[in-house]
């Protein structure tokens, strides 16, 4: 599979992918683009996390418009050694760190926090989206979470709080959810 990067200093540059696992399914380019759209006021110099990054297209959609450094987080070891590969050939490993680890795992041992977060797991495991309230403490003040999702109803109060403002906006079956930190 092979997926392009869409604008910046690295555009029409191709990510390929190997591992694609069961379950595995990037973004749709159409997406990338709208959410690329929705934060470009915030890319420039940004610290971003891609969470459940996969290809990490997104992580390196945002490296190519200006952010600082991308913080690429996967359970799957081939996965984060493709990304690991990707940065290197597209010269960007300076600015890509690769954590290669589960989710929760991963936040529990996060001290960081975030101008954007990218988070889209595993359609199939609604389960995921419970995870919502321990991301929320890593988007930096002014910050960003975007939440993709497939379109399925499900209570959002998991994840209502007075801290920020949320929206969803929908793409075909997908669905992101978007959280503005006030």
């Amino acid at each position: 599979m092979k997926l392009r990067i869409i604008t910046g200093h690295l555009k029409n540059r191709i990510i390929k992918v190997k591992d694609t696992g069961a379950g595995f399914r990037p973004t749709k380019e159409v997406v990338r683009e709208a959410v690329a759209d929705l934060v470009k006021e915030k890319t420039e110099g940004a610290l971003i996390a891609d969470l459940c990054a996969g290809s990490g297209a997104f992580g390196f959609e945002m490296l190519s418009r200006g952010a600082k450094q991308v913080c690429f987080v996967d359970n799957s070891r081939a996965r984060c050694q493709n990304i690991i590969e990707h940065a290197r050939l597209f010269n960007i490993e300076d600015q890509s760190l690769v954590f290669c680890k589960d989710i929760r795992g991963y936040l529990r041992s996060c001290t960081d926090t975030f101008d954007i977060i990218y988070y889209d797991p595993p359609y199939n495991n609604l389960k995921l989206a419970e995870t919502i309230p321990n991301i929320l403490p890593c988007v930096s003040i002014k910050g960003i979470l975007i939440f993709e999702r497939r379109k399925v109803k499900y209570s959002q109060a998991l994840y209502r709080t007075d801290d920020f403002n949320m929206e969803t906006r929908k793409y075909g079956d997908t669905v992101l959810d978007v959280f503005y930190r006030i």
